[in-house]
């Protein structure tokens, strides 16, 4: 591509960067979920056993979160900051990661452009969750792996699972393959990598003792078969990853194409073992052992995914990706021209605290509903009994339901209000009156 071209691109994908930046920051710091939720309360007073935040504890984040509290932020600024922070710095980050691994300038545009429009960028940014942070770490790993530098590639992978433990499977293949193939700088990368993890989960381990493993097994055990909505669950009561493509099917069809193209790409190249490890391990994780309502999740694997394409990109290749950042474009521009909003749950408990003590049953956002709104009942609808008796206490009173639904709500309700997410992926709310 000539010189004046691919300036022209990267002007171009400068300012839009410069543009979702604007837009993603001037967001107030309103929480989403209750994982967002208890992220603010373990920055405020860090404890696993009482969900500040759940189990492993994510104390890379958490100790990024009070370095923002230390310098002159609140709690709920400094971790919506920090997510919204991590998610900007994956674009230059992934062009680092790209040129320290041999890519052309052109790979380099190619993945920032293309890390820059996902569709979901905007989702992770603003959930005020550790999914960023993970990534941004992750990338500087396979950046210092790809100068040599394998000591600080350690450290990095260290912290990349300190903040985003359900990473494990990626970051552990990723280190594996570089162990294996790099003999003789293995002391260095498994100094960086165990010091790292020792450090922050050693801390855990002495604040929490042997309650904390045993949170761990309970938590796990629930995770992958009772409530976590995954692959593995035993009866799993919500959607699967159809009905997410069906929530978002132009988003999610770009990362279906991305994850065809790149998995294709891959196989050709087998000197790039640790990133292919990681970006396929990534994919296959995500759909066996994440939550599909959440789409945050796929952010990962269409990363790096990306990045192992355009490591030695070809035409084709190119063109696939370029076809592709324009359809990304398509999606992300409107997002960014709409003026910028609270969150879907702040807008209910916005709602909700103008009216008198009453009942809401919710499966959305419980604890975080229990923290707002004193004046109410907050019934979760996990429990059905405990709902039942509960509102035949409320016959006279006000009973709402708050459900997450990508549709129209289909039920009897004399009244119901809705309050649509602020980017793709973001669930949309409906409080129902009763």
């Amino acid at each position: 591509m000539p010189s004046r071209i691919l300036n022209a691109a990267w002007g171009l994908s400068l300012l839009g960067y410069g543009v979702l930046a604007v837009w993603l920051l001037a967001h107030p710091a309103s929480i989403p979920t209750d994982d967002a939720f208890f992220f603010v309360k373990g920055v405020e007073h860090f404890s696993v056993l009482e969900f500040r935040p759940h189990f492993p504890g994510y104390p890379g984040f958490i100790a990024l979160g009070k370095l923002g509290v230390f310098l002159g932020g609140e709690a709920q600024q400094a971790v919506f900051f920090l997510s919204a922070l991590s998610v900007l710095s994956l674009p230059p980050l992934a062009a680092w990661a790209a040129k320290s691994n041999g890519a052309s300038q052109l790979g380099a545009l190619l993945i920032f452009a293309v890390t820059l429009t996902q569709p979901f960028l905007p989702l992770v940014g603003l959930s005020m969750m550790s999914d960023g942070t993970g990534i941004a770490f992750l990338l500087a790993a396979f950046a210092f792996w790809g100068l040599g530098r394998n000591g600080w590639g350690g450290v990095m992978a260290g912290m990349a699972l300190a903040c985003r433990p359900s990473f494990l499977v990626p970051v552990v293949l990723a280190v594996g393959a570089v162990w294996f193939l790099q003999k003789d700088r293995q002391g260095k990368l498994m100094i960086g990598f165990l010091g790292t993890l020792g450090v922050f989960f050693g801390v855990v381990v002495t604040l929490e003792g042997v309650s904390y493993f045993l949170e761990g097994v309970r938590f796990v055990e629930g995770h992958f078969m009772t409530w976590g909505n995954t692959a593995l669950a035993e009866d799993i009561q919500r959607g699967g990853w159809l009905d997410s493509f069906t929530r978002e099917p132009i988003a999610f069809g770009c990362f279906v194409a991305l994850s065809i193209i790149s998995v294709w790409s891959g196989v050709r190249r087998l000197e790039y073992t640790p990133l292919a490890l990681a970006a396929i391990g990534s994919l296959l994780w995500t759909l066996l052992a994440q939550n599909p309502e959440n789409l945050r999740h796929v952010l990962l694997p269409a990363v790096l995914l990306s990045l192992l394409m355009v490591i030695q990109v070809t035409k084709k290749e190119a063109f696939s990706l370029a076809t592709l950042i324009l359809v990304q474009a398509s999606i992300l521009i409107p997002v960014v021209l709409t003026p910028v909003k609270t969150s879907p749950m702040e807008e209910v408990i916005d709602v909700l605290q103008n009216y008198p003590a009453g009942l809401v049953i919710s499966n959305r956002g419980v604890a975080y509903l229990r923290s707002s709104l004193n004046q109410h009942r907050i019934s979760d609808a996990f429990y059905k009994q405990s709902t039942i008796h509960l509102a035949d206490e409320f016959v006279d009173g006000s009973v709402w339901r708050l459900i997450a639904s990508p549709g129209s709500p289909k039920h009897s309700s004399i009244k119901a209000q809705s309050f649509g997410g602020r980017v793709p992926g973001e669930m949309s709310l409906w409080l129902l009156a009763q």
